[in-house]
């Protein structure tokens, strides 16, 4: 699969993002990193921080891509998975990008509270590795996004 076959089988739609978007959304991830490293909050609440901060790294690589998940249907499972093809992530990092999904779901919708310290430490990480990449691969790969 590619992200053009996602595209036509409407699972994201066309959208390139404008450098003001893009430098939004750093913002944002930026934000919600920082958020997630305020002392004296929950576990739960570092990783629902880290796990924002990770979901619009993945959402601003879509749009650099000249994508955004269709918002009908699973659009974090979109914007998670995409990341294969835009940052290159490996799938030990996305199937753990899953399984946070999941219990940020579980969290969030069923009251299971069961986040513990070590799992919002391991978010952050992965937000913080995905905030890296996205930085390098869009200097890289989309250089529009950068002011000269």
């Amino acid at each position: 699969m590619s992200l053009a076959q996602w595209l036509e089988n409407s699972w994201l739609q066309a959208h390139a993002a404008t450098p003001e978007e893009f430098h939004g959304w750093l913002a944002q991830l930026d934000r919600s990193i920082l958020d997630s490293q305020v002392s004296g909050l929950s576990a739960a609440g570092r990783f629902r921080f880290a796990y924002d901060a990770a979901l619009i790294a993945a959402t601003a690589a879509l749009g650099a891509a000249g994508y955004r998940p269709d918002r009908r249907d699973s659009h974090h499972v979109r914007a998670f998975e995409s990341t294969e093809f835009t940052l290159q992530v490996a799938n030990d990092q996305r199937d753990l990008l899953n399984r946070f999904r999941k219990k940020r779901s579980r969290n969030l919708y069923e009251g299971d509270s069961d986040i513990t310290d070590s799992e919002a430490d391991a978010m952050l990480r992965l937000a913080i590795a995905l905030r890296s990449r996205l930085e390098e691969w869009t200097k890289r790969e989309h250089p529009r996004l950068w002011p000269a």
